[in-house]
Parts: structure tokens; C-alpha cells; sequence
């Protein structure tokens, strides 16, 4: 039986000066002494039982890369025991109780992944349905779309509250392509001095490139933040 998704109130403070910590500011909350609290909601597909895909493989690498940033804590060693604990997907009918106990990391766009797409009219990014190939940040009045970029590779992270739980927090991972979503987790587990130095509030938008030349994309930019 599938999970079904809970009426979504929308969260009083929902404006960046009312948010009790920035993207700057990861790994926190998601980590904070050495403790990590979050679950991974990967996207349908991938969390289903079918055949591995490229959706599935980069998503995967998502969490790899989160995982590590993670792990690295506030001591910035790598701590084996204060890996993530949950990785479910948004079908599962747990989905309740695990999201609303943990900070999330949802990965995937809402072509993909009910969550994203469940709570996509309530944040600041906001994916151009039902195919998702382009997004606008309101913050920034800008659209951003995938045709302007290589390899469909345009991404974007960004810190917003927990929908099933307010004291918590959720951090969404996706891109208008599997590349853009790999590019928009690459950025913001490699890339975090560069959030930190300029301070970035809630989220990043971001590129894939291929670093190299070798057709293969293998490096991200962050082009935009908000």
C-alpha cells in the first residue's frame, strides 16, 4: 500500500530573515554534534524495484556525496557511526513517520519525486510542470531553463522547512535532468567554502561541466544564489 501525503500547511515563517539557519551554515542542521538526523527521500523511480537506470545511478551519487559532507560533522573527520540511518523512498508507507521525525534531504524534481512535486508550490523554487525543464527563484525573479545550459546539466539545492514537521528542516536536491541533479548535489558537498564565503542564505543554482573534455560531465559551478 502506498503512503499517502498529509494536507500541507504552510509554514508562517517562510521568508529567509525568519529561517533559524542557512545553507551556509551546512552541515548543519542536519548534523550538529556529531549527530546526524535526516532521511533520504529518493525519487519514485528510484526507489522502486525496477532495473538500475541513469536517474537511479545519479541520485545514488547524490547521496554519496551528501553522505560524506555529512559524515564530516562539525570536527571535520570522517565518522562512520553518524551515517544517515534512513534512505526511503516516497512511496513507502513509513513516509509519514520517518520524515516527520527527521530533516530531509529530498532529491529529485517534482517530475520524479511526489515529494518535490508535493511541495513544490510552497517553496521559493518553483519546477514549470509537468516535464520540469525549466524553474523560476522568485527571490531572484529569474527563470532558469535547462535548454540554456549543456547536457541538460542545470541544477539547484536549497534549504526550506520540513512539510511534515516545522521544527524541522528539508533540503531538496534536483535538477531539470538526472546531470542536473548530480551537478546541484556535487556543488553543494564540494563547493562549501565557496557557500560559506558568500554567505549564501537558502539555495544555490547550479551547472554540470565536463572539467576535462572527455564527454563526460565531472564538475559542477554554482552560476546564481539566493
Amino acid at each position: 500500500m502506498r503512503g499517502e501525503l498529509p494536507t500541507l500547511i504552510p509554514t508562517k515563517d517562510k521568508n529567509r530573515q525568519n529561517y533559524l539557519v542557512s545553507l551556509c551554515d551546512f552541515p548543519l542542521p542536519f548534523v550538529t554534534k556529531d549527530q546526524v538526523d535526516v532521511a533520504f527521500i529518493l525519487g519514485d523511480e528510484v526507489s522502486s524495484s525496477e532495473p538500475y537506470t541513469h536517474a537511479r545511478v545519479c541520485d545514488g551519487a547524490v547521496v554519496g556525496f551528501l553522505t560524506i559532507a555529512l559524515s564530516m560533522g562539525e570536527k571535520n573527520i570522517w565518522r562512520p557511526e553518524v551515517l544517515p540511518k534512513f534512505v526511503v523512498g516516497p512511496l513507502l508507507p513509513n513516509i509519514h513517520k520517518v520524515a516527520s521525525q527527521h530533516n530531509i534531504v529530498v532529491i529529485g524534481s517534482p517530475k520524479v519525486n511526489s515529494v518535490s512535486r508535493w511541495i513544490n508550490d510552497h517553496v521559493d523554487v518553483k519546477f514549470r510542470l509537468p516535464m520540469c525543464r525549466s524553474f523560476n527563484v522568485q527571490s531572484l525573479s529569474k527563470d532558469f531553463e535547462d535548454s540554456d545550459y549543456p547536457q541538460s546539466s542545470l541544477g539547484t539545492a536549497y534549504l526550506s522547512r520540513n512539510p511534515y514537521n516545522d521544527a524541522k528542516y528539508a533540503l531538496v536536491v534536483a535538477g531539470c535532468h538526472a546531470l542536473g541533479t548530480w551537478a546541484a548535489g556535487h556543488a553543494l558537498a564540494s563547493k562549501l567554502t565557496e557557500i560559506k564565503e558568500k554567505k549564501i542564505q537558502m539555495g544555490i543554482v547550479t551547472i554540470g561541466v565536463d572539467e576535462d573534455n572527455d564527454g563526460v560531465q565531472d564538475d559542477s559551478r554554482i552560476i546564481a544564489h539566493f
